[in-house]
């Protein structure tokens, strides 16, 4: 969906589909903001608006991980479930040994990818995600998906008009 189009304008099952990714996602932030609620009120950390600290940590953090190549390894191994270090490496592209070392020894440090050593006549090891980082990347996901299909999803300002299409009226109260 173009930005400043509106839904009414869509042909009917454009329509439909958009209003449901809308609704969806619309859904889908409502739960994660009590989620995460729960998580900080377990976590013993209370939210206090404008705390810098807690600010620059997440800052901090999400830099780390959605740093360069990070991302990249943690979606190649999601998709492939385990690979060794020359395939990685193949498959990511114009990657030096020394920085791919870099970022899959502080993905293992952290307990999101574990490495295992294969005992053969020429030892080889094999990179996977562990529950921590499939957790992660299940998190994630949504966001993902967001970003990936953000041009389907109209804005909530152009669902605010009852829609012309009668398949979706409906859904409008209409």
């Amino acid at each position: 969906m173009k930005a400043g189009g509106k839904i009414a304008d869509l042909p009917r099952e454009e329509a439909l589909r958009s209003f449901l990714l809308l609704e969806a996602f619309l859904e889908f932030g409502q739960i994660a903001a009590e989620f995460s609620g729960k998580i900080v009120l377990l976590g013993r950390r209370l939210p206090e608006e404008n705390e810098p600290a807690s600010f620059q940590d997440t800052l901090r953090e999400a830099r780390s991980m959605f740093g360069k190549w990070n991302m990249e390894i943690l979606t190649l191994l999601h998709s492939e479930r385990a690979l060794g270090f020359q395939e990685i490496r193949r498959s990511l592209g114009p990657v030096s040994t020394a920085v791919l070392s870099k970022k899959l020894n502080w993905l293992e440090q952290r307990e999101i990818i574990r490495r295992s050593v294969i005992t053969t006549r020429h030892p080889r090891v094999r990179y996977a995600l562990t529950e921590g980082g499939l957790t992660l990347f299940k998190l994630a996901e949504p966001l993902f998906l967001y970003l990936r299909l953000r041009d389907l999803i109209p804005s909530q300002e152009s669902v605010s008009e009852k829609p012309k299409h009668p398949a979706i009226n409906h859904l409008f109260g209409g």
